[in-house]
């Protein structure tokens, strides 16, 4: 039923129909596919935009899908270079679209290695098949991130980038630095939102694509990887925490700075990690820029959070903001080798792709790839959940733990007689 729902889609795209293909091809991903079907599905979903932000997305969980699959990764790395503007018009003939390669045997035989022409309204590059020898990046996966057009390696930064632009946030635009030399980026969880990618904008204008790979939610922290080497970082307080009146800079995002103090407040707060300061969040942009001191010494990251009684604004502690890095250092340093992904919800980092399995094992939420599959128990993946930690369930045999005294998989209480 499955597959032919999916030639139906094909079909659709074939006779110039992408409405219907697209509702054909959506449909047929909430069924059952085996990995290399789902990754041809995408592929032709795919085709049925012009969007390049949505033949990303589809190329990434076709990616995701099928890993082994050289089409997906190339036509995957041709959009993302298209992403940002190159410096040269893209070169070859007018445009022409081919059908993904590996359609499975089940499809009828017209439809298989048969070039299939679009009108060319609406297409203004061509895919990754018909682009000549050479002109695809080298980004070996998914996650690579790919924002300097066609180049072969991380962009190198040179001089000092005192603020860094985020966009593509659910708040508008924000700010944000770097925090390490390898392009990693410190901002607010409230900048990034649940978006697993985001655009950095340097002082010189160039536009980066940014992977959201650990958020802190607890501390309002979002760490967003792009691909490049910084030369210079900004130079951090040696001081563990701000003292009351103490002058601050906030500089952000397209000039604007704002000159403020540390605000003086008898509240009980953690020096070492909010300080108080006298900006309006309505004198802010979406959060994220770095805060300085007299000294020209970074202190702290502008945030919107405010108290109850007021609405002015606080910062998070540098020390804090790099005791995040360094969690996040680690725990990639622990999961080494392994298939990974963050947590939209939570902003984890996840095990769950080395398993094949679909929830996160932190918060328990459905991750972005698995919201459209059809999810499943997975034995093998009673570890990662640490389904096989508890005694078992007089009900239902589910070692999946209990909470007042119920178990976490059917509700019984333990404290009561099974049902026979």
């Amino acid at each position: 039923m499955a597959i032919r729902i999916v030639e139906q889609g094909i079909q659709a795209v074939q006779n110039g129909n992408r409405d219907e293909a697209r509702r054909l091809l959506r449909y047929a991903l909430k069924e059952d596919l085996s990995p290399s079907l789902r990754a041809t599905t995408l592929m032709w979903l795919a085709e049925t935009g012009d969007d390049i932000s949505f033949k990303v997305d589809c190329y990434r969980q076709a990616a995701d899908a099928d890993p082994q699959n050289n089409d997906v990764q190339q036509r995957l790395s041709y959009w993302l270079s298209q992403q940002l503007p190159s410096a040269q018009p893209p070169q070859g003939t007018p445009p022409q679209a081919m059908p993904p390669q590996g359609m499975p045997q089940a499809a009828p035989p017209s439809q298989q290695n048969v070039p299939i022409s679009y009108p060319t309204q609406g297409y203004n590059v061509a895919p990754p098949s018909s682009m000549p020898p050479g002109a695809l990046p080298t980004a070996p996966n998914a996650s690579q991130q790919v924002g300097m057009g066609q180049n072969q390696g991380p962009m190198q930064i040179q001089g000092q980038q005192r603020v860094v632009g985020v966009l593509g946030g659910p708040l508008g635009d924000g700010s944000g630095f770097f925090v390490t030399r390898e392009g990693l980026v410190a901002t607010t969880r409230a900048v990034t939102g649940s978006q697993p990618r985001v655009s950095v904008d340097l002082l010189s204008g160039h536009r980066l694509v940014g992977e959201v790979v650990r958020s802190f939610p607890q501390y309002d922290v979002s760490l967003v990887k792009v691909n490049a080497n910084v030369e210079h970082l900004a130079t951090v307080s040696p001081s563990p925490y701000l003292q009351p009146d103490a002058p601050i800079v906030v500089t952000m995002h397209g000039g604007k700075g704002l000159r403020s103090k540390r605000r003086n407040t008898r509240s009980a707060i953690n020096d070492n990690l909010w300080f108080p300061t006298v900006i309006h969040r309505n004198e802010l942009d979406a959060g994220g820029a770095p805060v300085y001191d007299e000294h020209n010494l970074l202190v702290g990251m502008i945030t919107r959070n405010t108290s109850r009684t007021n609405d002015y604004a606080y910062g998070l502690h540098i020390s804090q903001v790099y005791r995040c890095v360094e969690q996040y250092a680690q725990e990639s340093q622990q999961v080494q080798g392994q298939k990974t992904t963050t947590c939209t919800n939570c902003g984890a980092i996840s095990r769950a792709p080395q398993y094949g399995a679909f929830y996160c094992e932190t918060c328990g939420s459905t991750l972005p790839y698995a919201e459209n599959v059809t999810r499943y128990p997975l034995p093998n993946a009673a570890a990662l959940y640490q389904e096989n930690m508890h005694r078992p369930c007089p009900n239902c045999q589910a070692q999946v733990g209990y909470y007042d005294s119920r178990c976490l998989r059917c509700g019984h209480d333990i404290t009561t007689p099974a049902q026979q």
